[in-house]
């Protein structure tokens, strides 16, 4: 498996000590990850590292089976691995519950998935508001928030569009 990172944006800022950015939103020290038990008990993940700066575009690259879809689903929040090291906006996840994992994840993590999901009867601003609904936000809050957000992905003409009526690649940002 192979990470890559890029820059994207100019926010990346050094550390005070110049030694690397400051602004790391998600590391992962020596993530293991065992799957099944016993005589048939496969280790997944053996010792991945990796630290994830805000304005930074990461590639998670590698053949089927290397541990790609297990990786992100620990860094997600949906999977715990077997031995870890893992912080998500300055907060270790070792010894927390479902419930405060749940509220890490909806506060600092967001999927997209190939399929998008995106509700076919809802518009694009409509789909945004359901995400920023599970976060808190609602009311006028949500609608200037989704707003928000269409425009700073370039969709700011299609928030009254149904999915139906959006390419994929409108899809995916409106997701």
């Amino acid at each position: 498996m192979i990470v890559e990172t890029a820059t994207i944006a100019p926010e990346a800022r050094p550390s005070p000590d110049g030694e690397e950015p400051a602004n790391i939103v998600l590391e992962a020290h020596h993530i293991i990850k065992e799957l099944g038990r016993g005589a048939g008990k496969v280790r997944a993940l053996k010792g991945v590292s990796l630290a994830l700066r805000a304005g930074e575009l990461t590639l998670l690259m590698g053949p089927s089976g290397s541990g790609k879809t297990t990786l992100l689903s620990i860094l997600g929040c949906i999977l715990t691995p077997s031995e870890d090291t893992l912080s998500i906006a300055g907060q270790s996840t070792q010894g927390l519950t479902p419930e405060r994992l749940a509220h890490l994840r909806r506060q600092h993590i967001g999927f997209i998935f190939q399929s998008y999901n995106l509700f076919p009867t809802l518009t694009a601003e409509e789909n945004v508001r359901v995400a920023l609904d599970v976060r808190g936000k609602r009311g006028s809050e949500a609608v200037v928030a989704a707003q928000r957000a269409l425009h700073r992905v370039g969709l700011r003409h299609k928030l009254k569009s149904y999915p139906g009526n959006m390419s994929g690649g409108e899809q995916q940002r409106v997701a």
